[in-house]
């Protein structure tokens, strides 16, 4: 009988103040798993997008530059033996089709 009337009392109260979402839980446990209350955030990693690379890639910066004091592309390259600079660039082993030189971001 005490459970019966707890039940009722119950029912009772719910119809005088409706629940509070927050509350619902208390009341009804098997809906607790349906109501999450914490904040839930999903943080994807993101990779950096690298560009494709040969092997043997050439850096020449500023300080080379200013050392070698040259306008000509064939006084930069003429230390690095696989490059023959004329009117054109020449990489062995390599066409032109696929190489690209940059120099100060100007595509040469």
């Amino acid at each position: 009988m005490k459970p019966i009337f707890s039940l009722f009392s119950l029912v009772i109260v719910l119809k005088a103040n409706p629940i509070n979402p927050l509350l619902e839980p208390l009341y009804f446990p098997s809906y607790a798993q349906f109501l999450n209350l914490e904040p839930h955030f999903i943080i994807k990693k993101k990779r950096a997008y690298r560009p494709f690379q040969w092997g043997n890639t050439i850096i020449i910066k500023r300080h080379d530059l200013e050392e070698r004091q040259s306008n000509q592309p064939s006084d930069i390259f003429r230390q690095n033996a696989e490059i023959n600079v004329s009117f054109q660039t020449f990489l062995r082993g390599m066409s032109s089709n696929f190489s690209r030189i940059m120099i100060d971001s100007a595509a040469q």
